[in-house]
């Protein structure tokens, strides 16, 4: 009886302590005191590498999908930093879903011209990697996408987010050059 106790204390602990070095990260990549190491990096293998964690994170009712084209070229970012980012999109989908639902996640490449409807919406022209991280969720009425990437502003009840995710996701792209996009409809999901 004792033991199993101390094992519930023991994983409280280490969930509560897992927690506070989310938190901690979270404020670091938005305050800009994290530091970056960018590298030469295979986006498509890094998406490999954190489908196990991201199927634990998200649960057995959300289906995770991921289709990595075909010769994409090397990304010069932080790979702890492009975790967090797919992480803290992931978590917030999950959120988005209690009943369960679908992530599917692609990466591609695109071409950005000037007057396309990327550029229109202020990527400029190049040539990207692109991360699509869509999900089936309740999606958010125009009021939410407004302040979507507001630091601390969160939809969640009280102890169940710190409204960083989104600000964290937002700051880290633009700061590795690129650029975070959103379209969502409620009841028809959410598209980054």
């Amino acid at each position: 009886d004792d033991i199993a106790g101390i094992r519930q204390d023991v994983e409280e602990i280490l969930r509560a302590s897992q927690h506070a070095a989310v938190v901690t990260n979270q404020l670091l990549a938005f305050s800009r005191k994290q530091v970056a190491h960018p590298e030469a990096l295979d986006v498509g293998r890094a998406l490999h590498d954190i489908e196990g964690l991201l199927q634990r994170l998200i649960g057995e009712r959300v289906r995770l999908e991921t289709w990595i084209a075909a010769g994409l070229p090397s990304v010069f970012v932080d790979r702890g930093q492009l975790t967090q980012v797919i992480v803290n999109l992931a978590v917030n989908a999950r959120d988005a879903m209690p009943e369960g639902g679908r992530i599917a996640i692609d990466a591609t490449r695109e071409i950005v011209r000037a007057g396309g409807w990327r550029a229109l919406r202020g990527v400029r022209p190049g040539d990207y990697v692109e991360i699509r991280f869509a999900d089936t969720g309740q999606g958010m009425p125009p009021d939410v996408l407004a302040r979507v990437f507001e630091p601390f502003y969160t939809t969640k009840g009280m102890g169940k987010g710190t409204g960083l995710g989104l600000s964290t996701v937002y700051g880290i792209v633009t700061r590795t050059g690129g650029r975070v996009l959103v379209d969502s409809a409620e009841g028809k999901g959410t598209v980054f």
